[in-house]
Order: structure tokens, then sequence, then C-alpha cells
């Protein structure tokens, strides 16, 4: 399997490092000079002049070659010092390539993906226990135009938040993503302008049955509006009518790998935690709430709480001497 660093090397150095015309302007001049220096009868600097100009064509292609390099998946694990990951992304069951997605302004590539067990030197711990298995991807961001992503260090880097993250066909991706699989998150770093994202999800490999979706969106969570899905038949899909960045990767995990049995023990996991998730934040809710009403008093009301002008009405009775009071929230 080739890596990322020979497929840009094909594809940039052999088609589209040097213009094609320029090249045979450069050639043609030398083999001009040499024909007036064989009339002259100078010979001797034939095979130099074309040795010159072959090597300002490879001079050239490698300087374009060094301008688009990426770091491979690979080398995306050393830089945060996951030996044992860098290890993974070179083995023969990692997919390593290079997809690319432009939407929004913006370029996005998947070039690495990775499943196992203790594949990771940093292992992740969730309710007291070890989760020693999981899901590792490595996709860049750049914009489309060229101009550098804003380094981590920046202000300017929080407007530009992205939500990488796996989604599975027949489950909602609204409710079923990196935040409620477990083992969620990423470490991300810029380098000549380009955001690089490793990012780790629960092991995906038991709903290798179904369709495994990369989806890479702008903003913080998920957004709603960038991806389709259809109740019916379970089936996501990019928002063909979206303005914004929603580039949606089929991620190639071997379908063989599928366990029913253990997709259904994480779901099942997933829902339990976030009921109990759920009821503490209603329980809390509740509480907050009940405590508030009963402090209200006509004497501290105006002392405790902000009137909402766009609120006040001036309410008349009806003939049963009932007010009644409506207000349309903003939302609707």
């Amino acid at each position: 399997m080739k890596d990322i660093d020979e497929l840009l090397k094909e594809n940039l150095i052999l088609t589209n490092a040097l213009n094609t015309d320029l090249k045979k302007r450069i050639l043609s001049r030398a083999v001009a000079n040499e024909d007036k220096d064989l009339e002259r009868g100078t010979v001797r600097h034939f095979s130099f002049r074309i040795c010159i100009a072959f090597v300002i064509l490879l001079v050239i292609a490698m300087a374009a070659f060094a301008a688009w390099k990426i770091r491979s998946a690979r080398e995306v694990a050393t830089y945060f010092e996951n030996k044992s990951l860098a290890e993974a992304f070179g083995n023969e069951s990692a997919w390593i390539g290079s997809e690319i997605q432009e939407y929004g302004g913006y370029k996005v590539s998947l070039i690495g993906l990775v499943s196992g067990k203790e594949i990771s030197d940093y292992l992740v711990t969730s309710d007291g226990n070890v989760i020693k298995e999981g899901t590792y991807a490595v996709v860049t961001i750049e914009h489309g135009d060229g101009t550098p992503m804003p380094n981590t260090s920046d202000e300017a880097y929080d407007n530009e938040m992205f939500l990488v993250s796996p989604y599975i066909e027949g489950y909602d991706p609204q409710w079923y993503n990196i935040f409620t699989f477990g083992n969620g998150g990423y470490s991300a770093f810029i380098e000549n302008g380009i955001q690089y994202r490793l990012v780790h999800t629960a092991n995906l490999e038991p709903f290798a049955d179904h369709t495994i979706w990369l989806g890479v969106s702008d903003g913080t969570f998920y957004n709603r509006d960038a991806f389709l899905y259809d109740e019916t038949s379970g089936v996501i899909s990019r928002n063909e009518d979206y303005a914004g960045l929603n580039a949606l990767f089929r991620l190639p995990i071997d379908p063989n790998k599928a366990d029913p049995e253990k997709a259904s023990q994480i779901l099942r996991r997933m829902e339990d935690k976030t009921e109990s998730e759920d009821q503490f934040i209603n329980e809390f809710i509740e509480d907050e709430v009940s405590d508030f009403i009963n402090r209200l008093t006509p004497e501290n009301i105006e002392d405790i709480t902000e009137p909402i002008e766009s609120t006040r009405q001036t309410l008349i009775p009806d003939d049963k001497g009932i007010y009644s009071y409506r207000y349309k929230l903003p939302d609707g």
C-alpha cells in the first residue's frame, strides 16, 4: 500500500509540477543552442546543455513537490509522541491514502485510519474504566484559497471551529456521534498553514456491517443543517444546499470486523449513560427553578430579576375578571 508521500510524488511531480509548455520551451531552447554549436563544430557542449535542461526541470519539479508535501498519518502520531499509534499506522491493517473534498471554502483530506486494541500510548478512562481500544483518524483542514489556517496560539483560531465525528447509517447522527460513542476527542496542530487533526473515538469496527461515515463540518456541535438523515432508510448524506463545510468520508472499515453483539453493548451503554445524564440535568434544573420561585416575593422581585422590556404588555381583564398573557419566544 502506498503512503501519502508516494501518491503526492506521482501526482504532483509527474503531472502537475511544471507547466507542459514551459517544459517544451526549456528543452527546445537547449536543443536550439546545440544545433548552433553543431554548425560551429563545437559538439563537446551537447550533453552538458541537455543535462542542465533536465536538471532545471527536476529542480522545479522537486520544489513544487516540497511546497505541497504534507505529513503522513504516521508522522502526525509521531508529532504527538504516540509511538504505539505511529507503529499502528505503519501496519498493513491501517488504511493510508488521501481522499480530498472541498466545501464551504475549505479543503479537507482524510489521510489515515486505524482501529484496534492497545494501539495508543495514551489510554483513555471512562467511568473509572480504562478503554483499551479505539478508532483513530487523521484529517487535514486548510483554506481552499491557500491562505494559512490560524495557529492554535492565535486568537483567530477560535473563530474557525470544526467538528470531526463518526456517523453510522441507521442511527440518527444528532444523537449518535463522537460525543456519545465514548472515548471521543482530538488533538490538533498547524504546520505550513494546514491544520492536522488526530481524532479518536470508540472502536467503530463492531458497526462495520453498517456504512460508517466521518463527517467534517463547521461549528463545535453537530450541525443538523449540514447533513441529512432519512429516518425511514437510515441513510446519512450531505445537504447539497448547505453553504458551509460539510465533508463526508465513507470510512474503509473491513465488514468482516463487524460484531453485532458488541455493537449492541456499546449502544446500550451509550443510552444508559445518556438517560442518567438527562435525569441528573432535569433534577438539577427542577431544584434550581423551584428554589428560585420559592424565593420570589412582590417585595424582592425587582431586586432579584431583570425585566425583559420586549415582554411588557398592558393587560385588560375579560368579562370574568381574568387576565390572559401570551408571549411568543424569539425562536418560535
